[in-house]
């Protein structure tokens, strides 16, 4: 057997399983893992191939001095008949023991490849799964770009509604302080006509002062005319004076009618006004607390906006985080991938050696089956 070529092949994938641990990715532990098994499994299989390789040669050899002795016997057997029938015997049994223990080499082989067999029908399972898994990565990396795409359209949404709101929220407190400018500006129209309701009042008194100023001077013109109409002659000026009197009487008396309607119709219109002016007030009071309501749904939305887009960046960010953890899972799935490819490389070559050691082992036994029957032919000779 060329050892040489063993333990060149060996170091070579030695070399081979030192650069792919110096490539991976030494923070992925499912990698390190699985490096660390196939090491194991490379360095156990190239120990087993080491003594089944040292063992065939030293059969070998042994082989080799077996047939040599043979050959010397065979020249001296006439000479040492009975040493060679004894020789012939030792060389049989321990043919026997070579051959067993080719045997036990050919069972052991087999079942060295069947175990190689599995384990790389194995790594192939797991290379398929590697492939699921890192298709299913690739999916989910999809979908967390949309999501993430999803969300930053959120976020700027969010920033939008809430400059809307900060927007809705100045304008509402704008008309909270015009509302609070007009509601002292009613106040004082509101004091004003007070003040006018008051004066009309007055005002009315005073025309029912000239009504009865007018009335009793009314009486006084009468008088001072049935006076006048008694002095005869010597009254006539003075009933002049009396009927201008009751004239100008006459005249304050109308005005003062008119008056007394003007003010009665615009005590009306102001008690109407007032009334109104109450009712506005009532109703701007009560926009003015809807307002004020208003302001408050304004700032718990500002809040609930803030506290929304907070959310929404934390959440893009968690996303981009998870992008990236799904760009470095892809990337460990493709190492391990390619690693498990070269084991499986490495194994269907191991064991195509331990197939060649087994026919080797096989054409062996033959050999020495040849060599027992050749030497039981040679036994009997003697």
């Amino acid at each position: 057997m060329n050892k040489k070529v063993f333990y060149t092949g060996f170091v070579i994938g030695l070399f081979v399983i030192a650069y792919n641990y110096y490539e991976m990715d030494k923070t992925n532990e499912l990698m390190v893992d699985i490096f660390l098994y196939t090491s194991l499994t490379y360095l156990l299989t190239g120990i087993i191939f080491h003594f089944i390789i040292k063992m065939a040669n030293n059969q070998m050899k042994q082989l080799a001095d077996l047939l040599q002795t043979s050959e010397l016997d065979s020249h001296t057997k006439e000479q040492q008949g009975q040493v060679v029938e004894k020789s012939v015997t030792n060389i049989l049994k321990k043919i026997a023991q070579v051959n067993d223990k080719l045997q036990d080499n050919v069972k052991t082989q087999n079942d060295l490849n069947a175990t190689i067999h599995e384990i790389s029908q194995a790594s192939q399972s797991q290379s398929e799964q590697i492939s699921d898994i890192s298709n299913a990565t690739n999916d989910t990396r999809q979908n967390i770009d949309v999501v993430e795409q999803t969300s930053q359209h959120l976020y700027d949404e969010a920033s939008q509604a809430t400059e809307l709101t900060l927007s809705g929220k100045e304008k509402m407190d704008t008309l909270n302080e015009n509302n609070r400018v007009l509601e002292q500006t009613i106040g004082d129209l509101s004091r004003t006509f007070a003040e006018l309701t008051n004066k009309i009042k007055e005002t009315n008194g005073f025309a029912d002062n000239i009504k009865e100023i007018t009335e009793q001077t009314n009486l006084l013109a009468l008088n001072a005319s049935i006076e006048a109409a008694r002095a005869g002659e010597a009254g006539k000026g003075f009933a002049v004076v009396a009927d201008e009197i009751r004239k100008l009487a006459d005249l304050t008396g109308e005005t003062t009618e008119k008056i007394t309607s003007n003010l009665s119709a615009l005590n009306e219109t102001n008690e109407s006004a007032v009334s109104q002016m109450d009712k506005s007030m009532q109703n701007f009071v009560d926009g003015m607390q809807t307002s004020e309501q208003v302001t408050g749904y304004f700032e718990r939305l500002t809040t609930t906006m803030g506290t929304l887009n907070d959310a929404l960046q934390n959440f893009s960010q968690l996303a981009k985080e998870v992008q990236e953890q799904s760009n470095g899972v892809d990337e460990s799935t493709n190492d391990l991938a390619a690693i498990i490819e070269e084991t499986s490389a490495s194994l269907e070559e191991m064991s195509s050696t331990i197939t060649i050691l087994t026919e080797s082992n096989q054409e062996l036994v033959a050999l020495l089956d040849d060599v027992v029957e050749g030497s039981e032919t040679l036994k009997k000779q003697f």
